[in-house]
């Protein structure tokens, strides 16, 4: 297992199955889920999740998915070749590391905070990534 990091690969995000077939999924995942929120409760990361990867578009080359500034308590995410400033929040893993799928313009001491604490743990990282692939849920 590898807790390496990548930069964004718009081949990474291009792979992610479209919404419409990654939900047929959902009814086998439940077990799956409670064993991967063991790992994130063992290394005491309440911030951290699971989500089912997916996209409802592709993607420019030269484009990212970026949660912008949100109206009405809703964020919105859109496609943007605006994304200098913006921080991944969103990661799959695959056998060469993990790489940011989506990204947030929406930066503050507290997300900065809650992602070193996340991208700093090696061994979450590590035990994660093994889990993901001994229940066959991550993306080759």
């Amino acid at each position: 297992m590898t807790a390496v990091l990548h930069n964004f690969s718009i081949e990474k995000f291009e792979q992610l199955p479209h919404f419409d077939e990654a939900k047929l999924e959902l009814p086998s995942l439940d077990e799956k889920i409670q064993i991967l929120g063991e790992v994130i409760t063992k290394h005491n990361i309440p911030h951290a999740g699971v989500a089912l990867l997916h996209k409802h578009f592709d993607l420019n080359d030269n484009e990212r998915l970026v949660e912008m500034s949100p109206t009405d308590h809703v964020s919105e995410i859109k496609a943007s070749q605006e994304y200098e400033s913006a921080l991944p929040y969103l990661w799959r893993y695959d056998d060469n590391g993990w790489y940011p799928l989506e990204f947030t313009a929406m930066i503050d001491d507290e997300f900065m905070s809650r992602t070193a604490t996340v991208i700093s743990n090696t061994a979450f990282l590590e035990e994660f990534a093994t889990a993901l692939i001994s229940l066959e849920v991550f993306h080759k």
